[in-house]
């Protein structure tokens, strides 16, 4: 199956949903249409707890993420225990289009999140295929194709890094961006005006309005040099350990490890920058 439009949705989406149609096989099929819904899950999730973050909400359900990330890692039941969780500090008004996207677009993604967890064990153990089956591929394919659809809100979002920030005089920043959309490995230039700074190399989430509702993802999601690949590419974290830290990237599903000094800070919320956090639904 071959998935239309995909060049309007973030990279970690559109990456993943162009590689179900490139499989060679049933087995392939279905491990690429599983890797597929789980990104799903983890995008959402890095967007949801970026989000959260900075405006301080949901302080109870990024909690117990984050514990699960001291102990055995998040799988992913525990993404999408955080989704139900957060949903309801998330924006259900224009005001934060942003917010109102992530929030839209779990509310067409979870009960399908929900479903498949169940419905991969009828087919895969720990998750892998483990034969030739048509009739699993085509399901699964299924899935794939329908979650992309209820996630369409989301096409709106951008995910960049930030390459340069700059006061300007007028107040402000000028942040000059390298956009990371559709399944091209190449990035995208772009540049716009922000209330706020933002830290070289932080990884933002923004939506087509604007950077005014811009939120750093920082440590949920990082853009780093991958070991295996040779090159930079995002990652999400899925585990901490004393002073270590465990990542993926979307795209490959390579490991990162960091320690000490390079594991990066949290970003700073909104409210600890003077900024009046946006009304959402609490």
């Amino acid at each position: 199956m071959v998935f239309g439009g995909l060049e309007r949705y973030p990279f970690p989406l559109a990456y993943p949903a162009r590689a179900v149609g490139a499989a060679c096989d049933p087995t392939d099929r279905l491990e690429r249409a599983g890797h597929f819904i789980e990104m799903t899950a983890v995008t959402l999730g890095v967007l949801t707890l970026g989000w959260c973050r900075a405006h301080e909400v949901a302080a109870g359900a990024v909690d117990r993420w984050e514990r699960s990330t001291g102990s055995k890692g998040i799988t992913l039941g525990g993404w999408v225990s955080l989704l139900r969780s957060a949903r309801d500090e998330l924006p259900i008004t224009s005001e934060d289009p942003l917010g109102r996207s992530i929030g839209l677009a779990i509310d067409g993604a979870q009960k399908r999140l929900e479903g498949f967890t169940p419905a991969r064990h009828q087919f895969a153990n720990g998750g892998r295929p483990q034969e030739q089956n048509e009739a699993a591929a085509d399901e699964t394919d299924h899935r794939a194709s329908t979650l992309l659809d209820s996630i369409e809100p989301i096409s709106g979002v951008r995910i960049a890094v930030v390459k340069d920030c700059r006061s300007v005089p007028e107040g402000g920043f000028e942040l000059f961006l390298n956009v990371l959309a559709g399944t091209a490995d190449v990035v995208t230039r772009a540049h716009g005006h922000s209330a706020r700074a933002f830290a070289e190399d932080a990884v933002i989430a923004y939506t087509l309005d604007g950077l005014q509702f811009a939120v750093d993802l920082t440590p949920y999601c990082i853009y780093r040099h991958c070991p295996v690949c040779e090159r930079d590419e995002l990652f999400y974290l899925t585990k901490r350990k004393r002073k270590r830290s465990d990542h993926f990237a979307f795209a490959t599903g390579h490991h990162l490890k960091l320690r000490g000094g390079q594991i990066p800070a949290p970003a700073q919320p909104l409210a600890a920058l003077g900024m009046e956090p946006p009304p959402h639904a609490g």
